[in-house]
């Protein structure tokens, strides 16, 4: 059983619910983050037995869930558990990468508040060139786990893909079809992790 928390929005007399069977998505960069073709998906939910819970009024019900395998697919049960490891994997690292990226805008905003703190100071004249160095050196890591130029999928056409959207597009080509990942796969997986 795995959890897995969507907040659906139901209408009054509604007495059916549709869910995509896909596993949330990790926070987006603050600001937004463009993908050039689509944003992540959330990995795709293996065959298996799950709990459905809805909670009204402080009162939770829950009922039993079956997601079978589409009766055409000649996949094994472990190549689509080896398919879905490596798509958490990946979207793990796409979280990672998220998170890193906006401690990193918030570093570059509390430089930015520093500097003007300093501003005038003749006593702080010295650290300038500091503040200046480490949010230099901040904003080559920055740019090497997104795209930080392009602020519209358009502008993505301009600019070179950078990690998130490299990993993030992986994910979604181990998590497409159904079947274990390619040694491509695995090894394009090993190397952006390397230099996530």
């Amino acid at each position: 059983s795995s959890t897995v928390k969507n907040e659906l929005n139901i209408e009054p007399g509604m007495h059916r619910v549709n869910w995509n069977l896909r596993y949330p998505v990790p926070p987006d960069i603050q600001g937004g983050s463009a993908y050039d073709e689509r944003s992540p998906r959330g990995i795709m939910a293996l065959p298996g037995k799950y709990a459905v819970k809805l909670t009204v009024e402080g009162k939770t019900y829950t009922q039993p869930l079956t997601v079978v395998d589409d009766p055409r697919s000649k996949v094994s049960q472990a190549d689509l558990v080896a398919e879905y490891k490596l798509a958490t994997t990946l979207m793990d690292a796409v979280a990672r990468d998220h998170q890193a990226v906006d401690q990193i805008l918030q570093l570059h905003a509390e430089l930015t508040e520093l500097r003007k703190r300093l501003a005038g100071n003749p006593d702080a004249k010295g650290f300038l060139p500091a503040i200046d160095d480490l949010d230099r050196k901040a904003s080559v890591i920055e740019n090497v786990l997104y795209q930080s130029h392009a602020k519209t999928n358009e502008e993505l056409l301009n600019f070179p893909t950078e990690l998130n959207s490299k990993i993030a597009y992986l994910e979604d080509e181990v998590d497409f079809g159904d079947g274990a990942p390619t040694k491509q796969f695995q090894e394009m997986a090993r190397q952006y992790l390397g230099e996530l």
